[in-house]
């Protein structure tokens, strides 16, 4: 049996220049964290004739073309696995909720079977398989970030060239500063799920297409994410989470569907109780709330948004990427 054990990540900045059909024009930068909540794979040999899949549901096919989970499916001939396999995972939390839960398994699954055939991948290897494999093969809307942030862990940047080629740097942030923000940082549950992939089809679309509000926002939010790591590396964490503030604002003209009447509601919420700036995670339109307060205006903010009914749910950085739990 293996088991892989692969973190789920946040967003901090640059979020959506991460799309081909925008870095394919002007390159790509931004920043993400992975968090310390992970989904876990496990793989080991089936002794009946065939393949079982197990996540939401079970499957017990006979051929790989009969599996109904498209990223095992791909997974599995990508490794030329074609029979006796069993494939199971769980997650710490649910699915489409904005912390790239979808590429933190594709992660996962693809370092297992990688160590289930004999050929362990390397880290950037890892990484730009899993963006393959969603990306080139299952021509999913979305990006590099999630990739990436699940394969090394930690807090990076990605520079990503118009080629595609992405270079990682881990944020050099002093440990003070890291340990300020990672207090200063508060996250809130919805309670509202969305497929990613719906919101990012239709703004990758509009890129695409070249329309120009689209195009100028997230050239404007490659352009706060940039100011953002310097933010960050100088240790003004203020300014970061005025920030994410311009971030939000701007990214809501990138398509009607990144937020709505309920979300823009608790934001006002949090930002007259004391809140510099936050923002949805991942492609907006549901999941986790993440807001960014000094230590004073906390008590205020908490308090104003349970009293909406949200529940908070604390989050760690992990400085670890997709790892080997077990190899039996």
């Amino acid at each position: 049996m293996i088991i892989t054990k692969t973190p789920l990540r946040i967003p901090l900045g640059g979020g959506g220049t991460d799309l081909p059909e925008f870095y394919s024009r002007f390159g790509g930068r931004l920043l993400t964290a992975a968090i310390n909540r992970h989904i876990f794979v496990f793989v080991q040999p089936w002794f009946e004739e065939g393949i079982k899949v197990g996540y939401s549901k079970t499957e017990i096919v006979h051929s790989v073309d009969d599996i109904q989970h498209p990223v095992v499916r791909e997974a599995l001939r990508l490794s030329r696995i074609t029979n006796h396999v069993e494939v199971l995972s769980m997650a710490e939390l649910p699915s489409q909720t904005g912390l790239g839960s979808s590429s933190t398994y594709t992660v996962g699954l693809l370092k297992a079977l990688g160590l289930y055939t004999g050929m362990e991948l390397g880290t950037k290897e890892l990484a730009e398989l899993a963006c393959h494999l969603q990306m080139d093969i299952l021509r999913e809307p979305g990006g590099k970030q999630d990739q990436y942030a699940a394969a090394f862990g930690g807090l990076i940047s990605l520079d990503i060239d118009r080629d595609g080629a992405v270079e990682v740097t881990r944020l050099r942030i002093q440990a003070d500063v890291l340990e300020e923000l990672q207090h200063n940082l508060i996250y809130f549950y919805t309670g509202m799920c969305r497929k990613a992939a719906d919101i990012q089809s239709t703004y990758s679309a509009a890129v695409g297409r070249n329309e120009r509000t689209p195009v100028e926002a997230l050239l404007k939010i490659k352009e706060i994410g940039q100011l953002s790591e310097k933010a960050l590396l100088a240790g003004r964490l203020d300014d970061f989470g005025y920030l994410l503030d311009e971030h939000w604002t701007t990214k809501q003209k990138i398509s009607n569907h990144i937020s709505n009447g309920r979300v823009n509601e608790l934001y006002c919420i949090a930002r007259e109780a004391g809140a510099h700036g936050g923002k949805l995670m991942g492609a907006g339109g549901g999941g986790f709330l993440m807001i960014y307060c000094p230590t004073a205006k906390k008590p205020a903010v908490r308090e104003a948004l349970t009293n909406q009914g949200l529940r908070e749910v604390k989050f760690q950085f992990e400085f670890e990427g997709s790892r080997i739990m077990l190899n039996a």
